[in-house]
């Protein structure tokens, strides 16, 4: 797992590295764990 994948660029190079699961601003900022939930649950 990536951590800190925040543009195209850097994800595009994880990818490269093999790596198939990542997290970063890319996606989505630190949200408290209320958010995250009904963020997680509209995906």
């Amino acid at each position: 797992m990536a951590e800190g994948i925040e543009d195209q660029a850097t994800l595009e190079r994880v990818i490269e590295l093999g790596c198939d699961l990542g997290q970063g601003f890319l996606w989505s900022k630190a949200l408290p764990p209320a958010e995250f939930e009904a963020y997680a649950k509209g995906r």
